[in-house]
């Protein structure tokens, strides 16, 4: 079993990254500008007042920093998930391959490694609700030793909306996340009951059935 990406959808997120890219990389040069004029400012103005500024300006520097490489880290990947011909997730008996993934990149997990399989929503776009397939492993400790201190740290920044390590948004995912749900469910139910992978639906989901 195998999912795809949509290009026009990714292409459209790459764009929006790099405007987002783009505004971030200004506010870093002007608090590198501010900063820097500081040094030359008039003596006439408060020691204390020019302090504060530096420090907020430091702030906002290490802030518009973290976001420049948070932001490009995105559209990092999903330059090359748009480049790639290989499907975003080929699912198998054995276990999930995953490919040009935000943050995590591209690794394969083996289904006794996963706890849950899962449907979130977490965010908004212009389009409505951002839907996530979201997959849990049974050994966070293990799974984020697999990388090294920054990536580690955009793949916890990444899971703080939805609260899982490898979140998969639905602009990365050709077909509805729910009907992959099932998908999986249904086709790779043994291989789940096997290695104790719960599949977990969102809770409206729940009340209709």
């Amino acid at each position: 079993m195998s999912v795809s990406a949509p290009r026009r959808s990714l292409l459209k997120y790459l764009v929006f990254f790099g405007v987002c890219d783009v505004i971030m990389a200004g506010m870093l040069l002007f608090s590198l500008v501010v900063a820097g004029s500081l040094l030359f400012v008039q003596p006439s103005l408060d020691l204390s007042f020019v302090i504060t500024l530096e420090i907020l300006m430091g702030i906002l520097f290490l802030l518009a920093l973290f976001l420049v490489i948070f932001l490009s880290s995105f559209a990092f990947f999903t330059m090359g998930r748009l480049l790639s011909h290989k499907p975003t997730l080929l699912i198998t008996p054995q276990g999930i391959h995953l490919q040009n993934l935000p943050a995590v990149g591209s690794l394969f997990l083996f289904w006794n490694e996963v706890a849950s399989v899962s449907v979130i929503t977490a965010g908004q776009s212009l389009s409505g609700p951002i839907h996530h397939l979201c997959l849990t492993p049974k050994n966070p400790v293990q799974f984020l030793s697999r990388f090294h201190p920054l990536r580690r740290m955009l793949v916890r920044f990444g899971s703080v909306a939805t609260g899982t390590l490898i979140p998969l948004p639905q602009w990365f995912l050709s077909e509805p996340v729910e009907h992959i749900l099932t998908q999986i469910q249904e086709t790779f139910q043994e291989d789940l009951r096997r290695d104790g992978v719960q599949i977990v639906r969102p809770s409206s989901e729940k009340e209709r059935l």
